[in-house]
């Protein structure tokens, strides 16, 4: 402030709607300059005036002041994110003070009998992604908007969070572009639910899609517009299956094996093994990925004579593999070759007729 036409060398005293908030001194030539701050003021026209002596005031010089928001606390969050903003300059004691974001209404705030609103904190229910300005408009339509944007990000829930091959994820969304298509992604690859999802003119949307088959672990869940994109973790069960109990093979060179089924939640295939050694060190057969509980062997997987050892385990959807079935033995053919066996048998032959030709000549000789 700045005056002139006061008296030399005197001090002057600057007011404020008739309060003392700054103090100078005139110089020889009557003129003074001074600094104040404006105090906590209601929006509108207010009186400075200088003066030296209670009958020497100057003309009062109108000063407007303007409303203003001083701050907000966050500049980004999701939906329900508390937002809480400061604000100088409006309607005294005004309790409608509308806040807006963009261009909805969020919330109201009250201001003192100075004009100034204090701390007042408020949460925004759906709304679509983006960088807003934050604007307070009194009764009277005095309004300011705030230097700094808000930016409403993206957010998403999964339930449930675990399960098994073939569990229905629902997912909800909020702080997405308004109507727009959104793509779901599990690691790398993009889903195809059974509807598609769509987001609302609020940003926000709900939908659902079955898991597939995949690893024991955890995996991401990605959603995306486009533009905004939010990740979250989804929990593959790690519980492999129980072991088959096997079942004893007819003997014959091509046997067909068969074991128990064994039942888990993520459904579940077999793998097979057919070996000479009870170890399995050295398996001589191995099939996996069997959907039945038993495995015939082909003409030409037939086993040559001897004694073998099979097993079986199981193996869910997840890749969580179960424990081998005990080892169980099993003897293809006689345990003889053919020609022994023949040799064999024409010597019992021979005995029995020994036998007959003794029996004979005791009956003659006791006749």
């Amino acid at each position: 402030v700045n005056g002139t036409g006061f008296p030399s060398s005197t001090n002057v005293d600057i007011l404020y709607d008739g309060d003392l908030i700054a103090t100078s001194t005139t110089a020889i030539s009557g003129v003074f300059s001074a600094l104040f701050s404006v105090p906590e003021s209601t929006a509108g026209y207010h009186a400075v005036a200088a003066k030296t002596s209670v009958s020497d005031i100057s003309d009062a010089v109108r000063f407007e002041v303007k409303p203003s928001i001083s701050g907000i606390a966050l500049a980004s969050g999701g939906v329900n994110t508390l937002v809480t903003i400061t604000g100088k300059g409006f309607a005294a004691a005004d309790n409608n003070i509308a806040v807006m974001l963009g261009t909805v209404k969020i919330g109201t705030a009250a201001s003192n009998n100075k004009g100034t609103i204090t701390g007042k904190q408020m949460e925004f229910a759906a709304f679509p992604g983006g960088t807003y300005e934050m604007k307070a408009t009194d009764s009277a339509g005095n309004s300011a908007t705030a230097r700094e944007k808000f930016t409403v990000k993206a957010n998403m829930t999964i339930t449930p969070t675990d399960g098994d091959v073939g569990t229905q994820v629902t997912l909800g969304g909020t702080g997405f572009l308004a109507d727009t298509s959104i793509s779901l992604i599990l690691d790398k690859t993009t889903l195809k639910p059974a509807t598609p999802v769509r987001t609302a003119s609020t940003g926000s949307f709900t939908g659902s899609f079955v898991i597939p088959k995949m690893s024991a672990g955890a995996h991401t869940i990605t959603v995306t517009d486009g533009n905004n994109s939010y990740n979250a973790t989804w929990t593959m069960e790690n519980t492999p299956p129980p072991a088959p109990s096997p079942r004893a093979p007819v003997n014959k060179q091509a046997p067909a094996f068969a074991w128990g089924e064994v039942t888990d939640p993520s459904g579940v295939t077999y793998d097979f093994q057919v070996a000479r050694e009870a170890t399995f060190a050295f398996p001589i057969l191995a099939r996996e990925n069997l959907t039945t509980t038993s495995y015939a062997l082909s003409p030409v997987e037939a086993l040559e004579r001897g004694l073998y050892y099979w097993r079986a385990r199981a193996v869910d959807g997840a890749g969580n593999t179960g424990a081998w079935s005990t080892p169980l033995a099993v003897r293809i053919g006689w345990p003889l070759p053919t020609w022994a066996l023949g040799l064999l048998a024409l010597l019992a032959l021979a005995i029995i007729v020994l036998f007959v030709r003794i029996i004979s000549r005791s009956i003659v000789a006791r006749l």
